[in-house]
């Protein structure tokens, strides 16, 4: 088995209000803090080779600024990572998704990317706006995977 680089990244930080969650937008100062993400990251010479991301809409900001810094064409949109998405469901989801590439950045929110490190990592890693979990795996159960960093 290869092992897999799976980066799970919280969005930036969102205004407060809108007329639905799913609508909010990144501040200024969220869009800055993923530019920031993004130039660390990059520094690490790892390749992304594929994006997913919530639908909601400061998820999606936050995958498009990562998807220009990286230079990665495409971002599917991964309904299965939204903020109360149930994390067995997302783990099949991003397992199949991670198979085609070998290194995989999903974009998402609190609580499921905290649920996620849990339990994959068996840690429990707060997780700030823009901060992002480099986790190694060579399968997708329970506790296999290994909390490389956070940036």
């Amino acid at each position: 088995n290869c092992l897999m680089n799976l980066l799970l990244m919280r969005h930036g930080e969102a205004e407060v209000h809108a007329g639905r969650d799913f609508d909010r937008q990144l501040t200024d100062h969220g869009r800055q803090e993923v530019i920031e993400t993004a130039g660390t990251f990059l520094s690490m010479e790892l390749q992304v080779e594929s994006i997913q991301t919530s639908p909601y809409t400061r998820a999606r900001q936050t995958a498009e600024l990562m998807a220009i810094k990286t230079g990665v064409e495409e971002i599917y949109i991964c309904n299965a990572i939204t903020p109360n998405s149930d994390p067995l469901v997302a783990i099949s989801e991003l397992s199949e998704l991670l198979a085609e590439s070998g290194t995989a950045l999903a974009v998402m929110h609190q609580p499921i990317i905290s649920r996620l490190i849990a339990l994959l990592c068996e840690v429990d890693q707060p997780m700030q706006t823009a901060s992002l979990a480099v986790i190694e795996l060579e399968q997708f159960h329970r506790g296999c995977g290994e909390l490389k960093c956070v940036l």
